[in-house]
């Protein structure tokens, strides 16, 4: 992913994240080495979430400095709150 984002061109970047502590700086170090448009962050551990788990919780960080919680929810509904989050940096008419 680093590679890509030192050739990015017009492409739309979006990485993830699992941290077991320090979410938020961790991941914005990652957004910003990486050239990243948004990334997806989230804290391994935690109660109803991980690999196992039929939940997961995030908080999206993007390149303009601002972020958003995601609730736990269902991982089906957090992967399309993500790509509807990532489709906002195609051009119009192009999302999925």
């Amino acid at each position: 992913l680093a590679e890509l984002g030192k050739n990015k061109g017009n492409r739309v970047l979006v990485g993830f994240a699992a941290e077991t502590e320090k979410l938020r700086e961790h991941a914005t170090e990652k957004l910003r080495a990486k050239n990243l448009d948004m990334i997806v962050a989230n804290i391994v551990g935690r109660p109803g979430t991980g690999f196992t788990a039929g939940t997961n919780q995030a908080t999206c960080l993007f390149a303009d400095g601002s972020l958003e919680e995601l609730a736990l929810m269902p991982k089906d509904d957090l992967a399309h709150a993500i790509l509807t989050r990532a489709a906002r940096f195609l051009p119009q008419g192009t999302a999925p």
